[in-house]
């Protein structure tokens, strides 16, 4: 059966690197890994960062991907170049690429957030034509083909580009809107059927980069949703104490940014990607990754991607940040990468510090394909279309 991967070959480009800091003041603040047992030591490490040599054979964004048995991915949703939303589930080898067919959710979403309980991805909101309320659980046990998803419950309110994160038993679903107006309601559930607003933020916002670390959420940057700068990122960062049901804004990013992301690896938070304007260009996309210091409230320089991306899945895999597919510069990626924090390379924010040599394991590195955006004024209006198993796809909300 026809995968979303087409194997080039073994092997994966690193690059370890770290930077000197920009000159600014450091900024403070589709899954997040769990939470760290304590805050994040001092001297956090940089990061190598590689490219994987097998790419997705068509590009894929704003899906949610979770860890699956071994090591493997599960992609699940998203958007097709065509502009259209799908409902297919697949799972993706990290070691070869290979991947296979493994079933649907019950309705096509993108720009979901998603959190693992009892053997199953929940996956929360997102959208198609519409934002929608409804929660979606599908199995990470069965046999290839063979799952449907299916409806478990729904939010309080229809919510896309929000993200999950998990700590403990308790699952946390922070920022998104409905299609029109923000829900700052922090909502924390153990099933996906009850939900209770566990804080409010701040600053309501689409699209952030959160993790959790020491038992606090933390929120990065994100989409304005209302005031002067609707529709604009912004540089907030945002904490969230789940246990005294409190949120504030503790401090900056360097630079507005939304559609970043942020995992917890080795009890250290990284952020990486986003977009730092609302107009997509060539230049929009970023490709730094930062460590995150909640002690001084600071983001670090700790590398770089191999290439520039928002709006991607993520999962993690022990120390390993897998990143899938995205958008670079308005462009849909087909690309996977890596990253993990490393010693070797040094340490986070050193003064003076350069990019390290890069080094490579395996024979070499497939480049990137990219593919035209979509043009919002016209996604509605494409013709229904089928992905590589049949089934049909809707068409996207514009964005």
């Amino acid at each position: 059966m026809t995968g979303i991967l087409a194997v080039a070959v073994a092997g994966v480009v690193l690059a370890g690197c770290i930077d000197a800091p920009s000159g600014k003041t450091p900024r403070t603040g589709n899954i997040a890994g769990r939470h760290g047992r304590a805050a994040a030591p001092r001297g956090l490490r940089t990061v190598e960062a590689g490219l994987l040599p097998w790419h997705l054979s068509s590009p894929i964004s704003r899906e949610v991907v979770t860890a699956g048995s071994g090591h493997s991915l599960i992609v699940l949703g998203g958007l097709s170049a065509s502009g259209a939303t799908t409902n297919s589930v697949r799972a993706i080898r990290t070691a070869t690429g290979h991947t296979r067919y493994v079933g649907a959710l019950a309705s096509p979403v993108h720009d979901a957030a998603v959190a693992v309980a009892g053997g199953r991805a929940l996956v929360f909101g997102g959208g198609s034509q519409a934002s929608v309320a409804s929660v979606q659980a599908f199995s990470l046990s069965g046999r290839s083909g063979r799952t449907h998803g299916g409806k478990v419950g729904s939010m309080p309110m229809r919510r896309s580009d929000a993200t999950a994160v998990t700590i403990g038993s308790t699952t946390y679903v922070v920022g998104g809107y409905n299609g029109a107006r923000p829900d700052a309601a922090v909502l924390a559930t153990t099933n996906g059927r009850n939900f209770t607003t566990a804080a409010t933020l701040r600053l309501p916002v689409r699209y952030p980069a959160v993790a959790a670390l020491g038992g606090r959420i933390y929120v990065f940057g994100g989409l304005a949703v209302r005031g002067r700068r609707a529709g604009a990122p912004v540089d907030a960062i945002q904490s969230i104490d789940p246990v005294r049901h409190s949120a504030s804004v503790i401090g900056h990013l360097p630079e507005p940014l939304a559609g970043a992301l942020a995992v917890t690896l080795h009890n250290e938070l990284f952020v990486a990607g986003g977009e730092r304007a609302a107009a997509s260009s060539p230049s929009s996309t970023v490709s730094t990754i930062w460590a995150f210091n909640p002690a001084k409230k600071r983001l670090l320089r700790a590398g770089h991607l191999r290439v520039p991306v928002s709006h991607a899945g993520v999962a993690v895999i022990g120390s390993t940040a897998w990143i899938v597919g995205g958008e670079s510069g308005g462009a849909l990626l087909n690309s996977v990468q890596m990253f993990r924090p490393d010693r070797a390379f040094g340490t986070a924010g050193t003064p003076g510090a350069s990019r390290a040599a890069e080094r490579t394991r395996g024979s070499r590195m497939i480049g990137t394909r990219r593919y035209p955006a979509v043009n919002a004024s016209t996604a509605g209006s494409e013709p229904a279309s089928r992905d590589a198993d049949g089934h049909l796809l809707q068409a996207a909300e514009p964005r």
